[in-house]
Order: structure tokens, then C-alpha cells, then sequence
């Protein structure tokens, strides 16, 4: 997920159980830090690698409603983004959903 070139434009869906008892498909997004404050972040609905120059990455996110914008952002800060991403994509994604699906029949069989 480092190399230059490599992408991905959405994250795998999110499902959720509300409160009507129904099962909504959600966008995912992982908070991206690219700067050095606290409060220089954003959410990603997706990422591309353009290129490394020195200890930063110049990445392309992709947000929800369609937008995208290039960042900076420093390597480490990148790395933790990109341990995020990995984890919900092939560990985190499949075991949330199969949870929101089980509590979702579980809450039709006592309705």
C-alpha cells in the first residue's frame, strides 16, 4: 500500500444496525493526519500514492461526496494511515459486518 501508484477509491462498506431495526450500508472513512497538529486531519474515503519525495508522501484522497484533494504528508504519519486502512480492509471489514448482521436478526427475533 506504499508503493507509488497504488490506490484504492472507496473502502469496504460498513453496515449498522439503527434503530428502526434496519441494516444501512455506510461509506467508511479512516482519519488521515497530515500535518504535524492534532488538527490537521481528515477522513479518507480512499487513497492514491503519487510519488515520496524525502520523508513525505504526496497522496490523492477521495472523500465521500465525490471530491478529492492532494496532501502532503509525512511518513510516519502516512505509515499509521496506511496500518488503518490495511486493518479494515482484511481484518476489521468482514468481522464488523457479520456483528451488525447477527445483532440485526437477533433484534427481528425478539420484535
Amino acid at each position: 500500500m506504499l508503493e507509488i501508484g497504488f490506490g484504492i477509491t472507496s473502502l469496504k462498506k460498513s453496515l449498522h444496525c439503527n434503530y428502526e431495526n434496519e441494516l444501512v450500508e455506510r461509506n467508511k472513512s479512516i482519519e488521515l493526519q497530515y500535518g504535524r497538529s492534532k488538527y490537521d486531519t481528515t477522513y479518507a474515503h480512499g487513497f492514491k500514492v503519487l510519488s515520496k519525495k524525502g520523508n513525505k508522501y504526496k497522496i490523492v484522497v477521495y472523500f465521500e461526496d465525490g471530491r478529492q484533494r492532494e496532501y502532503d504528508v509525512l511518513e510516519k504519519k502516512f505509515k499509521d494511515f496506511v496500518d488503518k486502512v490495511y486493518s479494515w480492509e482484511y481484518e476489521q471489514a468482514d468481522r464488523h459486518n457479520e456483528n451488525e448482521t447477527k445483532r440485526y436478526k437477533s433484534r427481528l427475533k425478539t420484535a
